[in-house]
């Protein structure tokens, strides 16, 4: 269900049409202050969105939108690695003059299938946020499970614990998936892991063999395929939990873990994370700081805002979304006017 245009996509596609965005852009290439950073999920063409069985929500663009997305921040900035920044602040080396970042949640497969070909074509650097527990699993990430669950379920009330669902049309089904992912995040963790588990005893759990290829992580050989090619790999955590609802000890392990795992396989360095989710209630200070202690210096949450170099948040960076309805003058608006696209929170 395509969402509907909001104020600030269409003062973006006003802009636009009055070609005004390219002198914002010179206007702030002057500035050289802030540090964008865009968050994207999945790269693919899912097709008409009604037939699509997994979560729409997580597709940021199609690879023609990305190519084209991609060759406007190429023009623009210059893309550069959380690894770069933490060199600038260690005062081993400058950065350009606009940097920016690029970031990917999760570790889908279309990350290496899609994006990946069009980063190398362009020459740019990238980040992906990988959750080290999916890594080379037959099923994919426990929310696109969830929704596909959803989405092939029989008509009727669906349970999931306490909570029920009618499910009919495509619509309602969405309507049901949002709200039952929206409802695991909001739980104790070992709450949202029972719920899992009981999800997993159903007849009809399971991805058909045609919708596999549909949604499914990479596996290690990819990531090192990118890790050789220079794109930044960093964490997401191992299971992709809300952080705010573990506890201390479940809490370290999914930081401290993920990062060993990393490591151990790349034979790097891993000073960043991603904290899944990452809205407001989903990390909080005692994640921070336990982020911190884990040996994490850099954290990037999901919300939406500049990054100063002035008064750098090293474990709060905010970052840009880039979704399936981001159109050009949309995207360019975000980099260009990034007041504009910020949250409050």
């Amino acid at each position: 269900m395509m969402r509907e245009r909001g104020r600030r996509e269409r003062v973006a596609g006003v802009l636009g049409s009055l070609n005004m965005l390219e002198p914002l852009g010179s206007l702030r290439a002057l500035m050289r202050s802030e540090l964008p950073i865009l968050a994207y999920h999945r790269v693919i063409d899912m097709g008409p969105e009604t037939e699509f069985p997994f979560d729409p929500e997580l597709v940021s663009a199609t690879p023609a939108d990305f190519r084209e997305q991609m060759k406007y921040v190429a023009t623009h900035f210059d893309v550069v690695t959380f690894r770069d920044v933490l060199r600038y602040i260690d005062g081993e080396a400058s950065l350009p003059a606009r940097p920016i970042i690029v970031t990917f949640d999760d570790g889908y497969l279309d990350n290496y299938t899609y994006a990946f070909p069009i980063l190398r074509e362009l020459g740019l650097p990238a980040t992906i946020f990988v959750s080290t527990g999916y890594v080379g699993a037959r099923d994919t990430f426990w929310y696109d499970q969830l929704a596909y669950t959803i989405y092939r379920a029989a008509a009727g009330t669906f349970v999931l614990g306490t909570v029920r669902f009618e499910l009919g049309d495509v619509a309602s089904r969405r309507r049901a998936a949002a709200d039952a992912i929206r409802f695991l995040r909001g739980v104790p963790d070992p709450v949202r892991r029972a719920h899992l588990v009981r999800l997993s005893e159903r007849p009809d759990y399971g991805i058909r063999d045609e919708d596999s290829a549909l949604s499914c992580p990479m596996g290690w050989s990819q990531i090192a395929e990118l890790h050789e090619a220079g794109i930044e790999i960093a964490s997401h955590t191992v299971s992709h939990p809300a952080l705010s609802q573990c506890d201390d000890e479940t809490l370290a392990f999914e930081l401290r873990e993920s990062r060993r795992e990393l490591e151990s396989r790349l034979g790097i360095p891993v000073e960043v994370v991603a904290y899944p989710f990452g809205g407001p209630g989903e990390y909080d200070g005692r994640v921070m700081r336990a982020a911190a202690a884990s040996g994490y210096r850099l954290a990037a949450s999901y919300i939406s805002g500049r990054n100063p170099f002035s008064n750098l948040v090293a474990h709060e960076l905010r970052r840009l979304h880039v979704e399936r309805y981001t159109d050009l003058p949309t995207l360019a608006s975000m980099l260009q006017l990034p007041r504009l696209f910020a949250e409050a929170v």
